[in-house]
């Protein structure tokens, strides 16, 4: 049987291993809040907001990271039809530019580059000439007859190289408001990426500009109409207007 001095004692073995427990506890929970090393709440319990649910090992996301410079979705569709489109506003230029001999040379090197892109060939049928124009700019040309070639009653005959189309431009949508005679406006940032330069694009793609400045072209106002063809959207110009320009390719030269 044990002694009253015994039991007192274990008592306080008892006492002193409790009073140990709850030192560990509030070294493990109650310090790190105090000295600023806030947990992160465990999964699914009332701590956590919905939507804030963490990967384990992930990092807490950067809140001076860069963002899109627009909605994501519609920067990647745009840039998507621009990048499939490659010939269609490479060089860009003013649609309409205020002089009807100007507008004329540039839809013609647009219908030729247009129909031309990714084919070998030295003439252009006239009715793929003139879908292409009326597809996106709402008219053809009649007649052409310049230093950049001709137009014939059947085909389209242009001069030299000027079909050629040099580097690639890159649409990076900023902004996009919808007009009330159902066109919308777009102002884009154009990125011209020379022929031979291995630019990777996927953070362009994404909107995320910042380390691309080397290849920014110009600003462009766009007003265009979508015509949508059961799966297939296209975009028909009504006006471009180059706002501003670093001197890269923004103009079209025969």
């Amino acid at each position: 049987m044990q002694s009253q001095e015994q039991r007192d004692r274990k008592v306080k073995l008892t006492a002193a291993v409790i009073a140990a427990v709850l030192l560990l506890v509030a070294g493990l929970f109650v310090l790190p809040r105090l000295l600023g090393g806030e947990q992160q709440p465990v999964s699914g319990s009332p701590d956590q907001q919905d939507g804030d649910t963490k990967t384990p090992g992930e990092q807490p996301s950067d809140p001076d990271a860069e963002q899109p410079v627009y909605d994501p979705a519609q920067i990647r569709e745009y840039y998507d039809y621009f990048t499939q489109n490659a010939a269609m506003l490479n060089p860009i230029f003013d649609y309409p530019s205020g002089d009807e001999a100007i507008d004329r040379r540039n839809l013609f090197l647009a219908g030729v580059r247009m129909s031309v892109y990714g084919i070998e060939m030295q003439e252009v049928p006239r009715p793929l000439f003139d879908a292409l124009l009326m597809l996106h700019f709402g008219q053809t040309l009649e007649v052409y007859d310049g230093p950049e070639g001709r137009i014939e009653e059947d085909r389209v005959i242009p001069a030299g190289d000027v079909a050629k189309v040099t580097g690639k431009n890159r649409f990076v949508l900023t902004d996009l408001t919808a007009e009330k005679d159902d066109s919308y406006t777009g102002i884009f940032m154009v990125y011209h990426l020379p022929d031979g330069d291995a630019v990777d694009e996927a953070r362009l793609r994404r909107g995320l500009v910042a380390d691309y400045g080397d290849y920014y072209a110009c600003t462009a106002v766009i007003r265009f109409r979508r015509l949508e063809d059961k799966e297939t959207v296209h975009l028909q110009f009504v006006r471009i207007a180059i706002e501003e320009d670093a001197g890269l390719m923004v103009t079209i030269e025969p």
